[in-house]
């Protein structure tokens, strides 16, 4: 196997990693959480266009990590390690792509409409999270959003939803 020149910032990275990731995916994934927007598609985008490049970072410091080990299991940790780190560092960044969105450039009004065809309601420890399933009858294409409580309690299936909202920078409809 190749070998990795030792440096501080990889050996910092490999003792502090996880605890850095996981700060960062608490704080950065609440930015997330402060519009309604159509369905997971911040981490749809951030998965898409911003993934490969945190693939490649905590690939390389994963390498680094698996030099120094002999026993399988531990190469299989800092394996499982790499995958929650991508997947936390995906979400939180999510959140800073819905910050800059909304935030940066150009916003332009996008108006939303169709039939109601489900409702559902995720629950989590932080509270509940509403959505919708609409089908645009003209573009004759589905899609969900995510919908505040009392719009949720509000609408019922067959009912039509029309509402204009907003398209950000990076063409991301929130609200």
């Amino acid at each position: 196997m190749m070998e990795i020149k030792n440096t501080k910032l990889l050996d910092f990275l490999s003792d502090w990693g996880g605890v850095i990731v996981f700060v960062y995916f608490l704080i950065t994934a609440l930015f997330g959480l402060t519009y309604r927007h159509l369905h997971n598609q911040q981490y749809i985008f951030t998965a898409t266009y911003i993934g490969p490049f945190i693939a490649i970072l905590v690939g390389y410091i994963s390498l680094y990590r698996l030099q120094f080990q002999k026993k399988p299991l531990q190469k299989l940790a800092i394996f499982l390690g790499a995958i929650f780190s991508w997947l936390a560092l995906c979400f939180g960044t999510a959140g800073i792509v819905v910050l800059l969105n909304s935030k940066i450039g150009y916003q332009e009004d996008h108006c939303l409409s169709g039939v109601i065809i489900e409702k559902w309601e995720n629950k989590s420890f932080s509270g509940g999270f509403y959505n919708f399933r609409l089908i645009d009858r003209e573009k004759n294409k589905s899609f969900s959003v995510d919908m505040g409580k009392e719009i949720y309690n509000h609408y019922k299936v067959g009912d039509l939803y029309r509402e204009c909202w907003l398209k950000g920078s990076l063409g991301l409809v929130y609200k």
